[in-house]
């Protein structure tokens, strides 16, 4: 987990306002499934749940605390990390490579004139720990309201994380027990199958959607999940087996080769689209933006992919990696959540190809959205570089 406070490079905390962060933040995708629509309106329902800067509204009326029984250790920077989340202090069992390419920025991913793969650029805490979150609601607030509160904590503990690439695992959190007035109501998944069976409980009934979202939510007809079983691997192994898949599934690769293996070369067109040497000017853009931007083909500007708004800088993942993992005597879950949502603001639309301004094209088709389609197909059916015992594909 990369989360720190005031200098994260250097120390790595567990810290309470990130909790609350992640909490609205499912708390969100939870309204769009239950009707919440309007941005205005939402903004207003979450300022009554979680508090704001208004004297109107005032603190929240959820209240926390985390108490941590065993503080987890911190490796720090310049260490290099194992597979199994600790220090590998002779270099000989090096976290893997698929889990590097989803860190990239938080280590160094590959072997370099000057860069040791798995080596950390900033400090973490390591896994496996545990914290408890004590919550308590003021009177005021009615009970649909605190349910939603606890669906969304469900769904941080089944989906979600903590920290820096979070949306690519790093940092998954598990929600291994829920007790309220004494009783408790919650046992975590061991299962695909009893994972979809947790999610579906948890959404209820969505409320059918008549385009994409205006935020990252779940919504009906559009979210999906891909839910995979390894084997007796350690959580961050099997991360690293789902995005070696993905390295190969989207990377060109340099001299043929991917990870040392022949490439699958699977965009083309997008590597031809940003030649160095192009002849005419873009008139679309890469596939692969869906997958979040910005994108860096080269080191020069002519070689970089973005929002085409500079004040935006950059677009989220719609696909989630997390690792499940309800106890230390069950094999962990990988799970791919793709929650697709407007891509772009309506006044932003536009994609900076090498400064060259082009139009998004085909948003909200399932054009727009193949490549994160065709990957999780790609997971589900083993046709891929990686196969798992098991895999459930849902689609909501």
């Amino acid at each position: 987990m990369f989360l720190g406070g005031a200098e994260p490079a250097a120390e790595a905390e567990l810290r309470l306002p990130s909790f609350k962060g992640a909490l609205r933040f499912w708390w969100r995708a939870l309204m769009w499934g239950k009707g919440l629509r309007d941005p205005s309106a939402l903004i207003a329902a979450e300022n009554k749940v979680f508090g704001c800067s208004s004297q109107d509204i005032g603190q929240s009326a959820c209240l926390m605390r985390i108490e941590i029984s065993s503080p987890p250790n911190v490796l720090y920077a310049g260490k290099i990390l194992s597979k199994v989340g600790q220090e590998d202090s002779k270099g000989t069992d090096v976290v893997g490579e698929g889990a590097r390419y989803l860190g990239y920025g938080l280590m160094e991913a590959f072997n370099g004139k000057n860069s040791i793969g798995g080596r950390l650029t900033r400090a973490c805490l390591i896994a496996p720990f545990e914290f408890d979150v004590h919550i308590q609601f003021k009177h005021h607030l009615d009970q649909e309201n605190i349910n939603n509160v606890i669906a969304a904590l469900k769904l941080l503990g089944l989906c979600g994380g903590l920290g820096s690439r979070n949306r690519r695992g790093f940092g998954s959190v598990t929600l291994t027990k829920l007790v309220m007035m004494g009783k408790d109501v919650w046992e975590p998944p061991v299962s695909p199958k009893n994972w979809e069976f947790s999610l579906m409980a948890v959404l209820g009934n969505l409320k059918p959607s008549l385009g994409l979202p205006e935020w990252t939510g779940f919504a009906c007809g559009q979210s999906q999940a891909l839910v995979v079983q390894g084997s007796k691997e350690s959580p961050l192994e099997l991360l690293a087996r789902l995005g070696r898949d993905f390295v190969f599934f989207r990377s060109w690769g340099k001299n043929g080769k991917v990870l040392g293996l022949k490439r699958e070369g699977n965009f083309k067109g997008d590597r031809d689209l940003m030649r160095p040497r192009r002849e005419t000017n873009p008139k679309t853009h890469p596939a692969r933006i869906v997958f979040g931007l910005p994108h860096n083909y080269g080191k020069r500007n002519d070689e970089k992919v973005g929002p085409a708004d500079l004040k935006l800088e950059r677009r989220a993942s719609p696909l989630f990696f997390h690792v499940h993992q309800p106890a230390s005597t069950s094999p962990p879950l990988g799970v791919l959540l793709f929650l697709p949502s407007r891509f772009l603001p309506p006044s932003h639309d536009q994609i900076s190809v090498g400064g060259i301004k082009v139009p998004l094209a085909h948003q909200g088709t399932g054009d727009f959205w193949k490549p994160v389609h065709d990957f999780l197909q790609r997971v589900n059916n083993g046709k891929g570089k990686e196969h798992f015992d098991e895999t459930r594909l849902i689609k909501l």
